[in-house]
C-alpha cells in the first residue's frame, strides 16, 4: 500500500494536508451510507491498511484499532434512508463525503477519492479508480467507514430486532426480504430500492 505523500510526489503535487475519502453502504436495502475522510500526518506509517472489502470483520476491527493508535485525524458523515430516497444514492454518496470532510478537524489542501470527484467541493480533488487498493489514506478511510457503519447497524438491530441487521447489516438476504414481506418496512429501509419499492406497491393494492 503506497503512502499518500509518496504517491503525490510521484505525480508532482506538493500537499501538506492530503485527505483520503471513501464510503460504505451504497448497496444495502436498509441503513445509512457512511463516509470517512482520513488524514495521516507526514512520517506516520499506516501501510498495514487494505481495502475494507478484502478483509473480514475481525481483521477490519483490528486495523481500525491500529489506525486509532496512530496520530491520524478523521471525520465521519452519515446520510440516512429518508435522504437517500429523496435525492438518490449518488447524490447521497456526495453528501456523506462532504459531511465527512466537514467533520474532520482540519482543512485539506487536496482530497483523494475512490473512483470519482465529489460534486460541490471546491478543494482540489484526485479521483482514483480502485484507490482503496492503491493509496493508504483511501484504504484507511474505507476501513473506518465500513466498521463505523457495521457497528451502527449492530446497535440499531436492538431497536428493530426482526430484521437481524446485526447479521445482514441491511444488505439483501433471503431472510431479510422475507421479513420485510411479513412485517413490513421499517424507517431504516430505503423505499426507492428494489425489491422494497415493489413490495410497498404490492401492499397498497
Amino acid at each position: 500500500m503506497e503512502s499518500v505523500y509518496r504517491f503525490l510526489k510521484f505525480i508532482g503535487i506538493n500537499a501538506k494536508k492530503p485527505v483520503g475519502v471513501d464510503e460504505a453502504g451504497r448497496g444495502p436495502l436498509a441503513g445509512p451510507i457512511v463516509a470517512c475522510a482520513l488524514y495521516v500526518p507526514l512520517g506516520v506509517n499506516i501501510n498495514f491498511v487494505r481495502d475494507s472489502k478484502l478483509l473480514n470483520p475481525e481483521k477490519r476491527e483490528k486495523l481500525l484499532k491500529k489506525l486509532i493508535d496512530k496520530n491520524v485525524k478523521f471525520g465521519i458523515g452519515f446520510v440516512f434512508p429518508d435522504e437517500i430516497d429523496k435525492i438518490g444514492i449518488q447524490q447521497a454518496n456526495y453528501l456523506a463525503m462532504k459531511r465527512a470532510l466537514k467533520n474532520i478537524p482540519l482543512r485539506p489542501d487536496v482530497i483523494l477519492v475512490d473512483g470519482f470527484k465529489i460534486k460541490g467541493t471546491k478543494i482540489k480533488q484526485i479521483p482514483l479508480v480502485k484507490g482503496d487498493r492503491r493509496v493508504d489514506v483511501i484504504a484507511g478511510a474505507s476501513i473506518i467507514a465500513k466498521v463505523t457503519r457495521d457497528m451502527w447497524m449492530e446497535a440499531i438491530s436492538e431497536v428493530y430486532p426482526d430484521y437481524r441487521f446485526d447479521l445482514n447489516k441491511g444488505y439483501y438476504t433471503d431472510f431479510h426480504v422475507d421479513t420485510i414481506k411479513k412485517v413490513g418496512v421499517s424507517p431504516l429501509h430505503r423505499k426507492t430500492f428494489e425489491p422494497i419499492k415493489s413490495i410497498i406497491k404490492e401492499d397498497k393494492k
